[in-house]
């Protein structure tokens, strides 16, 4: 019996996405992970309303002074400090 491979195609986008993910493994991780989601979600709209940025993550002068120096030896296969 010969069944077209379009009609095969769409009996395995029920079981499968795009990605290879079976789509009922999916959503249920999906949802036993909503909480956490929520979380991350309610802190970054937390730190949003802080209106302050974190120091640590902003580049000190001696890195911004060096930063065209490290681009330039990454392009040269020989990362420097």
């Amino acid at each position: 019996m010969y069944i077209p491979k379009d009609i095969i195609e769409k009996i395995i986008e029920f079981k499968f996405d795009k990605r290879g993910y079976e789509i009922f493994n999916y959503y249920k991780k999906i949802e036993n992970n909503r909480h956490k989601i929520n979380r991350i979600n309610k802190e970054v709209e937390y730190w949003n309303s802080l209106q302050v940025s974190v120091c640590w993550l902003k580049p000190v002068q001696v890195q911004k002074n060096n930063s065209k120096k490290f681009i330039n030896s990454l392009k040269d296969d020989s990362p420097k400090k």
